[in-house]
Parts: C-alpha cells; structure tokens; sequence
C-alpha cells in the first residue's frame, strides 16, 4: 500500500509541476500577445498616417498636373498667336518670355 501511495504522490508532483509549467507557459504567451497586439496597434497607426499622406500627396500632385497642363496650354496659346509677329509686338507674360527664347527685354 505504501508502495502505492508513494507512487501516487510522485506522479502528483509530477502534474503540479507539469501544471505550473504550463501556467507559467501561459503567462509567458500571454505577454506575448499583448506585444504582438501593441505592435498591431501601432502599425495600423502608422499606415493611416501613411495613407493620409499618400493622399495629400496624391492631391498635390493633381494640383501640380493641372498647372502643369494649364501652362502647356497657354505656351501652345502664346506660340499660336506670336507666329508672324515680332519679338515686341508680343503680349508681356511670363510664358512669352519662355516661347521667344528667353528675351531679357521683355516685362510682365
């Protein structure tokens, strides 16, 4: 019988400590997910602030391309109407200047 009972406490140390590995297992793995779920956080902050960039981005660059075009239209404009005309008949306009070649003498 005391061999038994004997067994029977061994194999009861055993589980207790097979029982605290395991809750400090958990408690280890539960750390862990609470970095893992910090980290998350804080990257789905740092891509909403790269998306808010983006778009601003994407919206100054519109904007840009929508000067870019309107001064491609208006130095097409200026080449139509400066065809036949002397350098000093020219409108004075910022543009002009970029069509005739840059003349200095120009003002506007």
């Amino acid at each position: 019988a005391k061999d038994a009972e004997g067994q029977l406490l061994s194999e009861a140390r055993k589980a207790t400590d097979q029982l605290r590995e395991a809750e400090a297992a958990e408690g280890k793995a539960k750390v862990r997910c609470a970095q893992v779920e910090s980290e998350a956080e804080a990257g789905k902050r740092r891509l909403g602030e790269a998306r808010e960039s983006l778009q601003a981005c994407q919206a100054q660059c519109k904007k840009l391309q929508g000067e870019l075009d309107g001064a491609f239209a208006e130095i097409r404009a200026l080449s139509r109407v400066g065809v036949g005309m002397q350098v000093s008949d020219r409108p004075p306009h910022r543009v002009s200047r970029l069509v005739d070649g840059g003349g200095a003498h120009l003002t506007g």
